[in-house]
């Protein structure tokens, strides 16, 4: 099938917000390809426009959606964003099936995030991921953060809510560490169905209750572990709702936000600091909820 990918060159610091943008307007799933992202694993990117110092952020159109461009690039004037924007048609099997190729297995302390269908050996617990996008792998720095806060703290017996599920590695992972049951809500139809394929495949397909969802509006119900790995203009969109789905004692795992933002971000919201780490420009956040909501 052929589609249309957007390929803005842009800055780390500008790239969420222009992710933003591009997963608005195309209401499609966004990939950031940053040349800092993957210097750990010393993997070179298989995308091209993206330099040794370079980052660019691809969102993608149906064949049809074409005139959707000019707003994209209406949006990005008003907010200040002066960048290049390319568009090119490709097919999608090409394009999948290219960059599956570079994903290996990624250990993040006692897990492996696993590409599903690996036939190598694996001395960790693994996670397999079998996602139709490369976002979700565990390779971005604020995916490999949460996972760590996961491990850090106790998932045993606990519900858990997975907002922004992606590719579901998150609610995988909680599953994996002992939480009897997770809602993973996405407004992206793609991340949904992706999520309840890597739900099945992991084993937990009874465990992990998936919903199209525009942040909370579909949620109901309290829970023990709250994570979002988005950005902060989305995070902060829940500052009225998130209290709703909170107990006395819920811990909140805060991520994809820049360490410049971090203050905003606990301005946002009325929830105790445990403890925060970071990792090159990303932060992620451990937070407690003190309050009887």
């Amino acid at each position: 099938m052929k589609f249309y990918e957007i390929a803005v060159e842009t800055t780390t610091e500008l790239s969420e917000l222009v992710a933003y943008i591009l997963q608005e307007v195309t209401g499609q799933s966004v990939a950031i390809y940053d040349s800092t992202d993957l210097e750990k694993l010393n993997i070179e990117y298989i995308e091209q426009g993206v330099t040794q110092s370079g980052c660019v952020v691809k969102g993608y159109l149906g064949i049809d959606e074409i005139d959707k461009v000019e707003l994209i690039k209406q949006e990005l004037i008003k907010a200040n964003l002066a960048s290049n924007l390319n568009v090119v048609c490709k097919d999608d099997v090409e394009y999948l099936d290219k960059w599956k190729e570079y994903f290996t297995p990624i250990d993040i302390d006692n897990l492996t995030v696993v590409p599903y269908g690996y036939k190598g050996k694996i001395c960790k617990e693994p996670i397999f991921i079998d996602t139709c996008l490369a976002f979700g792998t565990g390779q971005h720095e604020t995916t490999s953060m949460c996972l760590s806060f996961l491990q850090k703290i106790n998932c045993q017996g606990k519900t858990a809510l997975d907002i922004g599920c992606g590719s579901g590695i998150l609610s995988v992972a909680v599953c994996k560490l002992g939480a009897k049951q997770v809602v993973a809500v996405d407004y992206d139809d793609e991340a949904v169905n992706t999520t309840l394929k890597n739900a099945k495949i992991n084993h937990f397909d009874q465990q992990i209750i998936v919903k199209n969802s525009n942040l909370l509006e579909k949620v109901e119900g309290k829970f023990d572990i709250v994570m979002a790995n988005i950005t902060i203009d989305i995070l902060s969109k829940l500052k009225d709702s998130l209290p709703k789905v909170l107990k006395k004692d819920s811990l909140v795992i805060f991520s994809g936000i820049l360490t410049t933002q971090l203050d905003k971000l606990y301005s946002v919201f009325n929830l105790s600091k445990l403890d925060t780490i970071s990792q090159g420009e990303w932060s992620a956040t451990l937070l407690i909820n003190k309050w009887d909501n």
